[in-house]
């Protein structure tokens, strides 16, 4: 009878853990690969290879299961060699068509513009706009939380560079 209560508490614990997590994860895997089908595949694998690991583990922490899904879309790009950056983003349309064709044409250009940045800036920035906090961000990348608070503030000013200079 111990084991079953165990057992149900395990489960609830794990299912306020993956709501908690499942819209940041889902959010990087899009941003990273623009496939809404690979993304929500991508998302299921690493809950479900996570949950295997924590199972045996109770404190492993959220940066693992972002670590497994990057490990995961990295593998599934180099099999489908699909290397998609981000893709053009068309956000909720509004009753005012002005205002939505300013909103999408800026983001065509931070779009283009993020896509010429190097891939570890690429990475970084995605992590970050998902709301990692940068001591998560460090834990996926192996580096540490000041370092990621540079690369971070550095990829900004290049993307900035690049969006000014109209290279896109």
């Amino acid at each position: 009878m111990v084991h079953i209560w165990l057992f149900i508490t395990m489960i609830k614990k794990y299912r306020q853990f993956y709501e908690t997590h499942k819209t940041k994860l889902f959010r990087y895997l899009m941003f990273k690969c623009g496939n809404y089908e690979v993304s929500s595949d991508i998302m299921q694998e690493s809950f479900t290879r996570h949950y295997q690991y924590s199972k045996n583990n109770p404190d492993v922490s959220p940066a693992f299961l972002f670590t497994i899904a990057r490990n995961a879309l990295v593998d599934y790009q180099r099999h489908e060699n699909n290397y998609n950056l981000i893709q053009d983003y068309a956000p909720q349309s509004s009753r005012d068509l002005e205002a939505d064709f300013i909103v999408r044409e800026e983001c065509q250009i931070v779009a283009a513009g993020f896509n010429k940045l190097p891939r570890e800036d690429r990475e970084i920035l995605a992590l970050v706009v998902t709301g990692l906090p940068y001591k998560q961000v460090g834990e996926i990348l192996e580096l540490s939380e000041s370092n990621i608070k540079v690369r971070v503030h550095r990829a900004r000013v290049r993307l900035r560079g690049i969006i000014k200079s109209g290279e896109n």
